[in-house]
């Protein structure tokens, strides 16, 4: 025999042994065998199995994540589609219901039998085991006299096992339900029991949910109380509705609700009273029996009973231990079948059914927690968010684990989560419909990508935004180029595009397609939550247009400032201490430094928490780490340290800061960051020392002198005015949105239509891969970002197909090859046409008349069709060039040309070389795409021509055109690195301009196709101020005629390398034709040259569109 304080130490040994979280498979069974189903009955163990039990979800076993599979379809987590259970008409049962004590439980069981016993007539047999409550006999004598049961009263007390076997004695021939005095039941109850019982030939027993009831418990197998507010019968309502029919295989039932069919109770034998005595494994043992004479059992899924437990026969005793050993050696492989069954899960898609019909059907709002699944302050501030809040909300929880999308309710302990596949996003919209929700509250979209617009725009309801760093607006998330380095100050585009190549994160290529990717998030929320107004004054400034309001993620105290004065006494080292995880972005650098200028005799270093293993091993005895805290702990930890003040050597701008409110509130002398969240909430606080962020450890120890020699002249402790603060947010005001149930749109449409505004939404030519092309980024994305930034009246959103379906906006503009199916092209006009939108379709090249000769003429053939379509129904083309417009005219209605122009605030050049002739290379760069094979062709005995010429002092270069693996011997390829410069324009113009060449040429042959082109290439080469040779072409001399930096010749290898060589041999020329050049480009064909275009073309995009003319 095995006694329950030597399982506990064994379950506490083992829980001990396993490391990072990890079970083995081995350790699995061992705790089943030391657990099972009886967890909850034996207290000792069942303390460590419910503290195990979060492990084992972190370790994806027992009770952790349900995993969408073919085995656990979506349906199973919606509505029960299917029919319910019924019994057949000549079946007849009794419900035996043993009672020892709780007169008031008692009642009500009785109560709500009698009340629901017309569905199915059954006999009440109640066995009074000789209660030691005078009232309980004298009440039951009264129910039976007036035959509303069926009494029987043992002289002594035998025990549950004995009365319950005199029970299913009495019953006859009817088939019997066990059912403990302190539960309650609802109406059709008994029927539906019965009417599981017979769905099967086999089925011996079925047991309902319950909120009690180990395997079969309600949200998860530890079970729990009921919800605020809800009874039996809006718990049972909820099973009903979510699971009808529904039935899962359990390996035993459970007793507190046991219907047993008198067929399988015939065969098997009632209870084993020798054995199991006065009760505890006596339902387990049935059942195994059972089991082992082909019997089954079923949880019926679709039925709630109560269950107030350890009423009725008391919480402890002596025999739990003894009957769990019983079992255990009668049935070795018991435990571990049990455990088998929890970790399976079986039951989960049920459960939350059940759960997402509680929430559908309760007055409460049900909101959608969007998080990243890192913990730390943003985990915390949700988790506060839903104590503020309570029950007047039910919450679910959304991460990005487990290679997919989880699925929580997080104010359920021990609920089941649920995982989808990034490409299950309908069937989690789906679910989430079915669980009501009402809104949704972005906290973080850090693994999410572009999945969670499509999942809110599908989803349709309100959103909120809390910003917790700066994830919206850079990829670095806390603005620092790298982690050793200061707060970047925000440059411009062209500085953040060097800083993402030379780190990359998440994804991310460019600044400019960066922030459009996260505007829509900023833009269409209903409210933009900052935690500070520096946080928020900092997203406006990127997000104008966005609902933003400064909500501090605590109560702060009302009242005077209060600060505890302890200086150091005479010989004793000044204490400074440093809270939290102390990374490098939470000023590590400055604390090293700090530790490695101070004197140990004069300044004592103490972090309450611990520090990056970044900080060097020879500084780690100068420095005392508490370790790892719970936040319950913090100021216990703060008020050992005997710290004489606080430190905060934060280099980012935060956003809130916790280890800040827990130095407030500590009372302690603070030094803090002169940026982000600590001036406003420090602000005329005593002994609190706002500074500059440094590494300078010279300054460091300034600093802590001057506030050391002011704790010395400080008599007492200081107390000052407090900045006043508004009523807390949380409780109130961020419910108020919700005051109406289902605000899902009619339509499901986001509108950016707003009053003053104009809208704006850029649909930009992209990749299969989703990638935008530079003809998306050079005609729309750019501009139109420009655009955004210089007018604060226009509101601009960067948007893919499915995104565009589901907004209505002022104007859509779109171009090219928006899509590749006509079928899409015609929903998307009439998308526009139906929302009174205006289309705006953009055009570069003449993709109607494809010459055969083009590389790509099958493809772009195909395409035509979806081309004229939408020259065809646009309200008004946009053309790159003049003869383009003259081209399509006959299909046009409406069109203008809108030229090509750089956005300068990418094309940020370094100091062009000078090289001297015979000293190095001349290098001359040709650049093109994969369809310019016929120009690198006549290049070709150009440079071949020229390097017999000048031999190694001429070197052409080849950037793109890569349709051709292996160049001719007189070129030589160059290639951007790996990374943001191959993947995305910007990326590749912030390659471009680190290049260094010294002349630049733009061959093109001539041919209807390509003299619709225009001169976007010479503008490549002016910003990187390149003295350029280029084929005589229209567009070309309109954007370089006459003497600016250009040389037009003829298309002859004579004329080229005459010019060329001109430029080769005469560096001084070079030099001012590169002058030229690049002054005429700044001046005429960048998007600051005339910020006004765009705005008017916009502007008569939106007029009325005229008459279709006649063909």
């Amino acid at each position: 025999m095995i006694r329950a304080g030597t399982r506990m130490k064994s379950c506490a040994d083992l829980i001990a042994s396993t490391r990072n979280d990890v079970l083995t498979t081995n350790q699995v069974m061992k705790l089943g065998r030391l657990i099972g189903d009886t967890a909850a009955r034996i207290p000792m163990v069942g303390r460590h199995f419910r503290g195990l039990q979060g492990r084992m979800r972190r370790a994806r076993i027992g009770a952790g994540p349900v995993a969408f599979s073919p085995t656990r379809p979506t349906a199973t987590y919606l509505p029960s589609q299917e029919a319910a259970w019924r019994a057949p008409s000549a079946v007849r049962v009794a419900v035996v219901i043993p009672v020892y004590r709780g007169l008031d439980e008692t009642r009500r069981c009785l109560a709500s039998v009698l009340a629901h016993r017309d569905d199915l007539p059954a006999e009440i047999i109640v066995v009074d085991d000789c209660s030691p409550e005078p009232g309980m006999s004298s009440w039951l004598r009264e129910l039976a006299a007036e035959g509303s049961i069926t009494l029987l009263r043992n002289e002594v007390n035998r025990g549950f096992v004995a009365s319950v076997n005199r029970g299913m004695a009495a019953a006859g021939d009817r088939d019997v339900v066990l059912l403990n005095s302190d539960t309650e039941v609802p109406s059709n109850w008994l029927s539906r029991l019965a009417g599981h019982a017979y769905s099967s030939p086999r089925i011996g027993s079925v047991t309902p949910y319950s909120n009690n009831a180990t395997i079969c418990s309600w949200p998860g197998v530890q079970g729990g109380a009921l919800p605020p507010g809800r009874t039996v019968v809006d718990m049972d309502a909820a099973f009903l509705a979510a699971n009808r029919g529904r039935q899962v295989d359990i390996p035993t039932a459970v007793g507190f609700c046991m219907y047993i069919r008198r067929d399988c109770l015939a065969a098997v034998g009632g209870f084993d009273e020798e054995t199991f005595g006065r009760g505890y494994g006596e339902e387990n043992d049935f059942c195994l029996r059972a089991t082992a004479a082909g019997w089954q059992h079923v949880l019926a899924c679709d039925t709630f009973v109560f269950h107030a437990g350890e009423t009725s026969f008391g919480k402890d005793s002596p025999e739990r231990a003894r009957a769990w050993s019983l079992l255990t050696a009668r049935y070795p492989h018991y435990a571990a079948t049990v455990a088998r069954h929890i970790e399976a899960d079986e039951a989960a898609t049920s459960r939350f059914a059940a759960t997402a019909a509680l929430f559908r059907q309760a007055a409460e709002p049900t909101i959608l927690v969007v998080m990243h699944a890192l913990g730390g302050g943003t985990d915390r501030h949700v988790r506060d968010v839903q104590s503020a809040v309570g029950s007047r909300a039910n919450f679910l929880r959304l991460e990005p684990r487990h290679g997919g999308l989880v699925l929580s309710a997080p104010g359920l302990p021990g609920h089941p989560e649920a995982v989808f596949r990034i490409d299950q996003l309908g069937e989690l919209v789906a679910v989430l419909q079915s669980c009501g929700t009402d809104r949704v509250h972005v906290h973080h979209w850090l693994g999410y990508d572009a999945s969670l617009r499509t999942l809110l725009d599908r989803l349709g309801v309100p959103f909120d935004v809390t910003i917790h760093d700066y994830f919206s607006v850079c990829p670095q998330i806390n603005l620092l180029p790298t982690p050793t380095s200061q707060h970047c100050g925000e440059p411009d585009a062209a500085t953040c595009n060097a800083c993402i190549a030379g780190r990359p994160q998440f994804g991310a290529t460019n600044i400019t397609d960066w922030r459009m990717r996260h505007a829509w998030l900023l833009n269409e929320a209903e409210r933009v939550i900052c935690p500070s107004v520096d946080a928020r004054d900092r997203i406006a400034r990127y997000a104008p247009h966005a609902r933003v309001v400064a909500v501090s993620h605590e109560p702060v105290r009302r009242g005077s400032w209060h600060v505890r004065s302890t200086p150091p006494q005479p010989g004793e080292p000044m204490r400074i201490g440093v809270i939290g995880v102390i990374a490098q972005h939470k000023g590590l650098d400055a604390l090293v430094a700090a530790i490695e200028a101070a004197d140990p005799g004069e300044f004592e270093f103490v972090v309450i928490g611990s520090c990056d293993p970044k900080l060097p091993r020879h500084l780690r005895h100068r420095v005392t780490e508490t370790g790892p805290y719970e936040e319950a702990d913090l100021q216990g930890l703060l008020a050992a340290a005997q710290l004489h003040a606080a430190w905060f050597p934060a280099t980012w701008p935060e956003t809130y800061s916790y280890t800040l409110s827990a130095a407030i509130d500590a009372e302690l002398p603070i030094v803090a960051p002169a940026m982000g969240a600590f001036p406003e909430r420090l602000a005329e606080r005593p002994l609190t020392w706002l500074v500059q962020p440094t590494r300078d450890g010279a300054a460091l120890l300034n600093t802590f002198t001057a506030v050391r020699s002011m704790l010395l002249a400080q008599v007492g402790p200081a107390a000052g005015p407090r900045a006043a603060d508004p009523v807390s947010y949380y409780p109130q005001a961020y419910l108020a949105p919700l005051t109406s149930r289902n605000r899902q749109r009619p339509d499901r449409l986001t509108s950016l239509r707003r009053k003053g505004l104009t809208s704006v939404l850029v649909l930009p030519d992209r990749y299969d891969n989703g990638t935008i092309s530079p003809c998306g980024f050079i005609r729309l994305v750019q501009p139109f970002d420009a655009l955004a930034a210089m007018h604060p009246d226009v509101l601009v959103e960067v948007v893919d197909l499915e995104a565009a379906l589901a907004r209505d906006a002022d104007v859509l503009v779109c171009q090219r090859h928006v899509t590749a199916d006509l079928a899409t092209a015609e929903q998307l006009i009439e998308h526009c046409r139906a929302r009174g939108m205006k289309l705006i379709y953009d055009l570069d090249d003449d993709l109607v008349s494809i010459p055969p000769s083009h590389p790509e003429a099958a493809r772009l053939e195909n395409l035509a069709t979806i081309v004229r379509r939408f020259l065809e129904s646009a309200d008004r083309v946009w053309l790159a060039t003049p003869e383009l417009q003259r081209r399509l005219a006959p299909k046009l209605c409406d069109s203008e040309v809108v030229a090509n122009k750089h956005d300068e605030r990418i094309w940020r050049h370094s100091a062009r070389r000078s090289d001297v002739m015979g000293t190095q290379s001349v290098r001359i760069v040709y650049m093109g795409t994969a369809t310019h094979d016929e120009e690198l062709d006549f290049l070709q005995p150009i440079a071949e021509s020229l390097q017999r010429q000048f031999g190694r002092q001429v070197r052409f270069e080849v950037v793109g055109v890569a349709s051709r693996g292996q160049l001719a011997r007189c070129f030589h390829r160059v290639m951007p690195e790996e990374g943001p410069a191959s993947q995305t324009y910007p990326g590749f113009v912030e390659w471009f301009c680190r290049q260094h060449w010294d002349i630049a040429v733009s061959p093109l042959i001539d041919s209807p196709f390509n003299r619709c082109k225009s001169a976007i290439k010479l503008f490549d080469y002016a910003a990187l101020a390149l003295p350029v040779v280029a084929s005589q072409h229209a567009e070309y001399d309109a954007a370089f005629g006459g003497d600016h930096g250009v040389q037009l010749v003829e298309n002859t290898v004579t004329a080229w390398c005459d010019a060329l060589s001109r430029l080769v041999i005469d560096v001084e020329a070079r030099r001012c034709e590169g002058q030229k050049v690049v002054q005429h480009y700044r001046d005429h064909h960048i998007l600051g040259a005339d910020p006004q275009v765009l705005r008017e073309a916009i502007r008569r995009g939106l007029a009325p569109r005229p008459a279709q003319r006649a063909a």
